[in-house]
Order: structure tokens, then C-alpha cells, then sequence
């Protein structure tokens, strides 16, 4: 199968082109719009094989630029509907997290959203799979990274942890049976975890607690996020299930446009008519 993805949530755009022996991406500066360097970006990507040979076709869903994931969604729509292919979407937040090298359980992807907000969600390691446990979010920065933190100790509540050095349980029953032990975090390390000063019995995270942020575009205070490369359009080919049914290629809007902030909703269509007749 020859899958062809589109990516344009940010001001680099890219393509990417996976089939069987075949791994390929194009990255592009946008300039003053994205739609001129799709196209071309396409024809190099594609080296001469006709629009018509892509099997599926895979769109940035967003969360990002307004105008960005109309382009990516617009041109595979298209493009599906010209020569009768399917077309679908992916989260820019789960390509994020899916090309990061980091093997941790749990990846936090923040992406800029400007306006001191970011872009966030929260996936948590299963295998070779990334399970989502905070759907993609716009925050101000440390609002995002507490809501991460909470998605978290929400899933770790839901889950038995287990001593590493006597296999003895967390919660409830005797020693060596299931034994109530003190989790890391309820030892005096001098280590910090969200407040207090090193060395005056701040607390220290569990290890499995921690979160690995990977970003695009964001320097946060207190953060580094890692694999900072840009969203990746391969990444996105490469999470797509190889087989139907797919989900339709809709955008992932997580904040209204800036015009329905300064002006508030648009009317309904019929009062739209109305104005018309």
C-alpha cells in the first residue's frame, strides 16, 4: 500500500510517503502559505509516479494552525475525491509523541500555540503502542503541564505498583504478600516535586511518574522537551492501520478561531439565508 501524508499544523510543513521497502518525507518552509509548497513538495516526493498510484491519504488533524489544517485536510480530500481513494486524519499531537526516541511510559507532547498557551495531551506506553489518556488540550503553560501531571496520578490510582526489590504490592495485605509499603514519594529525599525547597523534605516523584515531554517549538520554564524536530507527515503514514475502516479526515480543533473569539459564534445557516433573500 502507498500512503501519502500531509502535514501543515505549523510554519514547516512536510510530506511523507511510506509503501513496503519505501520511507521518505520532505520537509518545507511555509512563507506565506502553505498550499504552493504541498503541491510541489508532492511532485518531488512522489519522483514522477502519477497522484493517481496513492492508496490512502492522511491529513494533520491538528491541534495547530487554523489555515494550516484546512490545507493538509483540503488537498487529501481532493485529492481522495479525484481518484476515488480513501483519505484520513491524524492527531499532530500523537505523531509527536509517536517519533520521539524515548522509550518512556509516559510522553507528553506540547506544541506551541502561541498567545503563552500550548498545544498538550498525555500518552502512556503499551508495548509499541501509545495509548491516549489526555485528549489533546489548550492551556496556558503551567495549566497544561498540572493537567499532565493529574492525568498521571489519575491512571497510577487506577494501577498496582509493586515494590522493585521484594515484588511485595503497594496497597493492602502482609510483607511478601501483597504488602502496604511506602511509595518513593512519601520519603524525606531533599529532591523537589511540585513545590518546596531541596534539602527541606520536599517530595520526590516516583519513577514511573515522571513525564517525558517531547515538543515542537516550545521552551518552557522548568521543561525541556526533547526530539524537537517538528511534527513529522512519515510519522503520521506510519500510525495509520493498514486496513479499513479509517476514521474520516476531520480537523481537531481544541480552541475556536480567533474571529469567533473577538465576535462570538456565527449565526445559523437559515439566519444566514435570511440575510441573503
Amino acid at each position: 500500500m502507498r500512503i501519502v501524508a500531509i502535514d501543515t499544523t505549523e510554519s514547516e510543513g512536510s510530506v511523507g510517503l511510506l509503501e513496503p521497502g519505501v520511507a521518505r518525507e520532505l520537509r518545507f518552509a511555509a512563507g506565506k502559505g502553505h498550499g504552493p509548497h504541498v503541491l510541489l513538495a508532492l511532485r518531488e516526493l512522489l519522483a514522477g509516479a502519477p497522484l493517481q498510484s496513492v492508496d490512502l491519504w492522511v491529513a494533520g488533524a491538528g491541534p495547530g494552525s487554523f489555515t494550516g489544517v484546512r490545507v493538509a485536510l483540503s488537498t487529501v480530500r481532493a485529492f481522495a475525491f479525484a481518484f476515488g481513494r480513501p483519505a484520513t486524519a491524524v492527531s499532530t499531537t500523537r505523531a509527536l509523541a509517536h517519533a520521539a526516541t524515548t522509550q518512556a511510559r509516559w510522553v507528553a507532547p506540547l506544541i506551541d500555540a502561541r498567545k503563552g498557551e500550548v498545544y498538550a495531551a498525555l500518552y502512556e506506553r503499551d508495548g509499541e503502542s501509545l495509548v491516549e489518556r489526555v485528549a489533546p488540550f489548550v492551556a496556558k503553560a503551567p495549566a497544561a503541564l498540572e493537567r499532565l501531571r493529574q492525568g498521571v496520578e489519575a491512571q497510577q490510582s487506577l494501577t498496582p505498583v509493586y515494590d522493585e526489590l521484594t515484588g511485595a504490592r503497594e496497597r493492602g495485605g502482609e510483607p511478601g504478600r501483597g504488602a502496604l509499603l511506602p511509595r518513593p514519594q512519601d520519603e524525606i529525599t531533599g529532591a523537589r516535586e511540585r513545590g518546596g525547597e531541596p534539602g527541606r523534605g520536599a517530595l520526590l516523584p516516583r519513577p514511573q511518574d515522571e513525564i517525558t515531554y517531547v515538543g515542537s517549538g516550545c521552551v518552557l520554564a522548568g521543561v525541556s522537551p526533547s526530539g524537537a524536530n517538528g511534527i513529522s507527515a512519515l510519522a503520521m503514514a506510519a500510525l495509520v492501520n493498514p486496513a479499513p475502516p479509517w476514521p474520516p479526515a476531520s480537523p481537531l480543533y481544541v480552541r475556536p478561531p480567533e474571529a469567533e473569539i473577538k465576535f462570538g459564534p456565527a449565526p445559523p445557516l437559515d439566519v444566514m439565508a435570511s440575510l441573503v433573500d
